[in-house]
């Protein structure tokens, strides 16, 4: 037997709203700390200079891919959300005038 769906359309807006809150601290998060970079040699000595290349060219570009992605998927989740919202309002109205002497707006 099926259940109804329970699910208000203001729940998913504030959902996405949540998530599109969240995507620019992540963006924020990708960047990268360049002051760390200019007291890397007097904080750790040009012995770890090949750390410092290592870091700038392996781990930067995953550290900003990997937190981008996190913050298109905030985004994604967030439109999506705001899209189920739409259609679920849209399938109760249209739904709603399908069915006779349901429910008294009708």
């Amino acid at each position: 037997m099926t259940r109804p769906v329970n699910q208000d359309p203001d729940d998913l807006r504030r959902s996405g709203n949540d998530n599109h809150g969240v995507a620019p601290a992540s963006r924020e998060r990708a960047r990268t700390n360049d002051e760390y970079r200019n007291k890397f040699y007097s904080a750790y000595g040009y012995a770890a200079h090949s750390y410092l290349v290592w870091s700038d060219g392996q781990y930067r570009t995953a550290h900003e891919t990997g937190w981008n992605t996190k913050a298109d998927g905030h985004e994604t989740t967030g439109d999506n959300a705001y899209s189920a919202s739409t259609n679920f309002e849209s399938t109760d109205i249209h739904g709603g005038t399908q069915i006779r002497r349901t429910a008294p707006e009708v």
